[in-house]
């Protein structure tokens, strides 16, 4: 029950952060509270992302709060889109890196989130991006990304 009502806090306020602050993003400027969270809490992508236009897939949602559902869900949707490596990326790294894996490299940020004790350094340093305003079109050119 304790898990049940934390997963449902949690939720409650990213919504409260993400959702208005993405679309008061669109009208103003990039960055902002919402692309942190989305950065820290969904996947490495998705707040730099954000800082595009793009929304919150619906997916990222369901792999935050209901973790064994979500998680199926997304390696699943990285199967589709660029086989076993996406499927692995989806699972292991974040939600949206298997499904651009065909357009775009894993970048050596979004890999360190691979080792154990010391992930929580380039999460953190890729929410910041995300608060700063970066998106990840600018990240592609920057690092060279694209395939």
């Amino acid at each position: 029950m304790k898990r049940l009502v934390v997963a449902a806090l949690t939720l409650f306020f990213l919504a409260q952060f993400s959702l208005p602050q993405a679309r008061a993003q669109e009208e103003k400027k990039k960055g902002g509270a919402g692309p942190f969270l989305a950065s820290c809490c969904l996947g490495p992508r998705v707040g730099l992302e954000l800082n595009e236009g793009q929304g919150v897939r619906t997916v990222e949602w369901v792999r935050l709060v209901f973790w064994p559902v979500g998680l199926p869900w997304s390696g699943y949707e990285g199967w589709q889109a660029a086989g076993p490596e996406g499927c692995l990326a989806n699972v292991c790294i974040g939600p949206r890196v298997g499904n651009e894996f065909p357009e775009r490299r894993i970048r050596t940020k979004e890999w360190l989130l691979l080792v154990p004790y010391v992930n929580v350094i380039p999460r953190v340093m890729i929410s910041v991006e995300a608060l700063n305003g970066k998106t990840m079109a600018q990240i592609e050119k920057e690092e060279k990304l694209k395939k």
